[in-house]
C-alpha cells in the first residue's frame, strides 16, 4: 500500500533482498509452515490489538490524572485560600473581643441615656397632664364668661327698655309742660306761677332726655365692648380646643416616647447582655480557627503527597505507554520477517514433482494479514513520533497486495462477490486506506486526541478486513471451488 522510511529498523533491507525462489519442500512442510505464519499473523494481530488497548487506557488515564491533578492543585489553591481567611477570622475575632469591650462601655452609657430620656419623658408626660387640666378649666371659665356676657346682654336690653320709657315719659312731660305754658300765657297773671313751674319741668324733662341719650351711648357702648369681649372669648375657648388636642396630641407623644423608651431600655439591657458575651465568643471562635487550621494544614499535606503521588503514577503510565509503543514499533521487525519466510515458503516447488505449491490465484492470508498489521504498527509509530513522515508513498486500496488479489481472482470464484463479508470488506479496506491517508497527510495539524481516534478507527477497520478475510477464506476453501 505505502512504503515507510525507518528510524531505527534494517528489516527493511531484508525485506528487499530477494528470497531464494524454486526451493523444494514437502507439501506438508508448506503447509505447516504456512499454518504456523497465518497462526503469527493472527497472533500478532492479537497482541497489537492488546498492546493499543493498553495504550488507549493509559492515555485515557493520563487524561484523569491530568484532570485530577488539576483537581488537587484546585484543591490546594482553595486550603492556600482557607488558610488565609482562617488567619483572617483569627484576627478578626481578637479584633472583635477588643471592640466587645469598647462597645459594652457605650451600650451601657446609651441605657443610662436612655433611662434618663424616660425619666424626662415621664415628668413631662405629668406637666402636660397638668396643662391639660388647666385647659379643661380654662374651658369651663371661658364658658361661664359666656353666661355672664349672655345675661350682661339681656339686663343691657332691659335697661335700654327702661331708657325708651323714660324718654317715652320725657316727650309727654315736655308736651305736658308746652301745654302748661300755654296755659298760663292765656290765664296772664293768674298763670305766672305755672308757666315757671313748667318751665321747670319742661327744663327737666329736656334734661331727663339728655341723660336718656347718653345712657343709651354708652348702653351701646357697653353692648359693643361686650360684643369684643365675646368674640374674643370665643377665640379664646377656640384657641383653648386647640391647646387641649395639642396638649392631648403631646400627651400621647409622650406616651408613645416613654413607651419605646422602656423598650428601647430592655431592648438596650438584651444588647448589653448580648454584647458581654462576644468576647467570650469570640475567644471560642478563635479555638475553633486554630484548631481547623490544623485539619486544614494536614489536608494540605494529604493533598500534596496525593499530587506527588499522582505525578508518579502518571510518569509510570507514561513509561508503559512508551514501552508499548517501542513493543508495538518491534513488532515491524518480526512482521517484516514473517512476510519475508511466508513469501519464500509460498514460492516453492514441491519436491515430488517439482511444481509450485501455491499458484498466483491461491489467496495469501497471511502475507496480506501481516503486511495490514505492518501498517497499523507503523501508523502507531508516526503518532508516537517513531517515524519520519517524509518519505512514506502512500498508493490506492486496489495497489496493496489484498486489492490485486480481488481484481484478479475474486472474479474466479463463484459466488464469492455476492457474500455478505465480501461487501463488507470492500468497504472496511477502502475506509481503512482512506484513513491512513488523512493521518499520514493531517499528522501534523491534527490533535493528539483526534489522531487516538483515528487510529483506533483504524484499528477497528483493519480487525473488521482480517475477520471477513478470515470467513471469506474458509467460504472458498468449504466449497472447494475452482476458478470458473
Amino acid at each position: 500500500m505505502f512504503s515507510f522510511t525507518k528510524k531505527d529498523s534494517e528489516a527493511e533491507k531484508r525485506k528487499s533482498t530477494p528470497a531464494a525462489s524454486g526451493i523444494a519442500f514437502q507439501v506438508k512442510e508448506v503447509e505447516s509452515l504456512m499454518a504456523a505464519a497465518e497462526s503469527i499473523a493472527l497472533n500478532i494481530k492479537s497482541r497489537i490489538t492488546g498492546a493499543s488497548q493498553v495504550i488507549f487506557k493509559n492515555l485515557k488515564q493520563e487524561h484523569q490524572f491530568e484532570a485530577f491533578t488539576e483537581s488537587i492543585r484546585s484543591i490546594l489553591d482553595s486550603i492556600l485560600s482557607v488558610q488565609e481567611q482562617l488567619q483572617e477570622v483569627h484576627s478578626c475575632t481578637t479584633a472583635l473581643e477588643d471592640t466587645a469591650g469598647k462597645a459594652s462601655s457605650s451600650v451601657e452609657q446609651i441605657t443610662d441615656s436612655v433611662n434618663h430620656v424616660a425619666n424626662i419623658v415621664t415628668d413631662r408626660i405629668s406637666v402636660t397632664s397638668q396643662l391639660t387640666d388647666a385647659v379643661a378649666k380654662g374651658s369651663l371659665k371661658v364658658k361661664d364668661l359666656f353666661t355672664v356676657i349672655d345675661s350682661l346682654n339681656q339686663n343691657i336690653d332691659a335697661v335700654k327698655d327702661i331708657i325708651g320709657s323714660i324718654n317715652d315719659v320725657s316727650a309727654q312731660t315736655n308736651l305736658l309742660a308746652m301745654n302748661a305754658a300755654i296755659e298760663s300765657a292765656h290765664a296772664g297773671k293768674a298763670g305766672l306761677g305755672f308757666a315757671v313751674v313748667a318751665g321747670e319741668i319742661r327744663k327737666l324733662s329736656e334734661a331727663t332726655a339728655l341723660n336718656a341719650a347718653d345712657a343709651s351711648k354708652t348702653l351701646k357702648n357697653m353692648l359693643e365692648a361686650l360684643q369684643v369681649a365675646r368674640n374674643t372669648a370665643d377665640e379664646t375657648r377656640t384657641a383653648m380646643i386647640l391647646i387641649g388636642n395639642s396638649v392631648n396630641e403631646t400627651t400621647s407623644s409622650f406616651v408613645e416616647i416613654s413607651s419605646e423608651m422602656n423598650m428601647l431600655a430592655g431592648t438596650s439591657t438584651s444588647v448589653r447582655d448580648a454584647v458581654m458575651l462576644v468576647p467570650e465568643s469570640a475567644a471560642d471562635l478563635n479555638n475553633r480557627a486554630d484548631t481547623a487550621i490544623e485539619h486544614v494544614n494536614k489536608i494540605a499535606d494529604q493533598a500534596d503527597k496525593g499530587k506527588t503521588m499522582l505525578v508518579s503514577l502518571q510518569a509510570t503510565a507514561k513509561e508503559i505507554n512508551d514501552l508499548m509503543s517501542s513493543a508495538l514499533f518491534n513488532m515491524n521487525s518480526i512482521i517484516d520477517n514473517t512476510v519475508t519466510i511466508d513469501s519464500t515458503v509460498e514460492k516453492g516447488v514441491d519436491l515430488a514433482n517439482g511444481k509450485a505449491i501455491a499458484d498466483e490465484h491461491t489467496m495469501p492470508f497471511a502475507l496480506i494479514v501481516l503486511k495490514h498489521l505492518g501498517w497499523v504498527t507503523k501508523v502507531r509509530a508516526l503518532i508516537d513520533g517513531r517515524l519520519d513522515v517524509n518519505g512514506i508513498e502512500l498508493g490506492d486500496h486496489r495497489k496493496c497486495d489484498l486489492g490485486q488479489w480481488i481484481d484478479k481472482n475474486a472474479p474466479r470464484y463463484e459466488g464469492l462477490q455476492q457474500h455478505p463479508e465480501f461487501k463488507k470488506l470492500m468497504v472496511q479496506h477502502e475506509q481503512l486506506h482512506n484513513l491512513t491517508k488523512t493521518v499520514v497527510s493531517q499528522l501534523k495539524t491534527l490533535s493528539r486526541t483526534e489522531l487516538e481516534t483515528s487510529y483506533s478507527k483504524l484499528l477497528e477497520h483493519s480487525t473488521s478486513v482480517i475477520e471477513s478475510l478470515s470467513i471469506l477464506r474458509q467460504f472458498i476453501e468449504s466449497k472447494r471451488y475452482t476458478k470458473k
